[in-house]
């Protein structure tokens, strides 16, 4: 290290004794950079490195609890998504056969993961409501069906209640013409999966 102050000090002299003082600021920002250190042992969070995409800013929060009953007659009024913003929230890579995706809303549940709902089609007969949880490069972390609708024969509705730390979803039958509610617990962990419980 020693050599190298001693260098760059002659390296000073002869710039500022040339006149040239572009050269010495260039000189001096190497001296100065040279001896940043960096600490690795304080680690950046997710907060501090979050970078939202624009399509989803203007995307409503909803506040919690709330009731996702997503189904053909209510879902008309969410923004139907481009082929661009579905290449960057990866959904393909989850849902193949998906289609007439659309953007529905966000939840806040922490600083440590994003988490949205999407809509989405599976043919003419089938609708699902589907809460994603992604890291801060949305990279999908886990998903979770939370609404679904089929009006091929209407026997099959699904609904859930989101709180903040857990989510009941509701599947519910009709094929005996009474309806039969089956509810399961998911817990929400601090990395964004979806536990049952």
């Amino acid at each position: 290290m020693r050599n190298y102050t001693i260098f760059y000090t002659i390296i000073l002299l002869l710039s500022i004794s040339c006149g040239n003082n572009k050269k010495t600021e260039i000189v001096k920002e190497n001296i100065e950079t040279e001896n940043i250190a960096i600490d690795s042992s304080i680690p950046l969070t997710i907060q501090e490195v979050n970078i939202e995409l624009d399509f989803l800013k203007n995307l409503k929060v909803v506040e919690l609890p709330y009731r996702d009953s997503t189904n053909f007659d209510n879902h008309r009024n969410v923004r139907q998504m481009a082929e661009n913003e579905i290449e960057q929230l990866k959904l393909k890579s989850k849902v193949p056969d998906g289609s007439e995706f659309a953007l529905n809303y966000k939840i806040h549940f922490s600083n440590n993961f994003y988490a949205i709902v999407i809509n989405y089609q599976l043919g003419d007969h089938e609708l699902f409501s589907t809460l994603i949880t992604y890291d801060n490069a949305y990279n999908i972390i886990d998903l979770l069906n939370v609404a679904y609708d089929e009006i091929a024969e209407s026997w099959f509705r699904k609904e859930s209640t989101i709180y903040k730390e857990h989510i009941v979803v509701e599947d519910i039958s009709y094929t005996d013409g009474n309806p039969q509610i089956v509810k399961t617990n998911y817990k929400i962990d601090s990395n964004g999966m979806f536990v049952e419980e």
